[in-house]
């Protein structure tokens, strides 16, 4: 068992954790969360919900991978045999460790975030899968950002800041025309294991070679943070519809959101827009 950062918190994990980051000194004064794998087992080919909730958490198990049961205390993986070793773990990243964090009332931001050269606060870009977040967040890291997590960002509130950990060790980017994702790594003086959040921006396409960056009204704000929630499915299941709008509000109250609009398929920032997303950390503004 080896000890490692994930969202914030310390894991104690069997398994490889691609993403999580290598502790510091003040690790042994982090809440801990434990991450196993038990003896594999054969396929069960009988039909099982995908998501089934539990009296201490819920249940994700996808057909002939793993069980995995995750609870606040953290998650035990029942794999199958057979199961691609790749699957179970891209699985663990992607959907079961953020499930952990639903677990413990916090806020999954379907999200990539980093932090600028000199800022004091954190990005995050949000939008639907396919808009571009990781080729943004892959041109930001090349300038010098540090990186925050890739994908999902766990977002709490308190005292009017919004704070985001995630897995802050590389981030996953398509390599091929086929979609196969290559993960990259970075150095642990790259990664900030969390942050204070400075502002979050929605992507969106863009017509042709145009490009736009606007604030949100309050109420759309809230909107576009409900509509990237990750993985909806296990909030509702947990009951927790009532306590996510909620926290939704809270953080588009504190932390600015932005919508800024981009080809999707646009091959690098350019300077104005480099800029644009330094403004958008120091500007203020007021909701309608």
């Amino acid at each position: 068992m080896r000890s490692l950062i994930a969202y914030g918190e310390r894991i104690v994990t069997d398994v490889s954790v691609p993403g999580a980051v290598s502790p510091g000194d003040a690790i042994e004064s982090m809440a801990c969360v434990t991450v196993q794998c038990i003896d594999a087992h054969a396929a069960d080919p009988g039909p099982h919900p995908l998501y089934t909730r539990t009296s201490d958490g819920l249940i994700f198990a996808p057909p002939r991978v793993a069980r995995y049961h995750c609870s606040a205390a953290g998650i035990v993986i029942d794999a199958d045999a057979e199961a691609d070793p790749g699957e179970v773990t891209g699985l663990l990243l992607s959907t079961a460790l953020p499930a952990v964090q639903w677990v413990k009332q916090r806020f999954v931001l379907h999200a990539a975030g980093a932090a600028l050269p000199g800022a004091r606060a954190s990005i995050a870009l949000t939008g639907p899968s396919g808009i571009g977040k990781s080729s943004v967040l892959a041109d930001l890291l090349a300038d010098g950002a540090t990186l925050l997590g890739d994908d999902t960002l766990s977002l709490t509130c308190e005292r009017g800041t919004c704070t985001a950990a995630g897995l802050a060790g590389g981030y996953y980017r398509s390599e091929t025309a086929n979609g196969s994702r290559a993960f990259h790594a970075v150095d642990r003086h790259r990664s900030a294991v969390s942050s204070p959040l400075g502002a979050i921006v929605v992507l969106a396409d863009a017509m042709q070679d145009n490009w736009s960056i606007e604030p949100l009204a309050m109420r759309e704000a809230v909107e576009q943070l409900l509509s990237n929630q990750h993985r909806p499915r296990v909030p509702a299941l947990l009951g927790m519809h009532a306590a996510v709008v909620r926290t939704c509000a809270a953080i588009a109250r504190c932390t600015p959101v932005w919508r800024w609009r981009r080809p999707r398929q646009r091959a690098a920032l350019n300077a104005a827009e480099r800029a644009s997303l330094a403004t958008v950390l120091t500007n203020s503004r007021t909701r309608a």
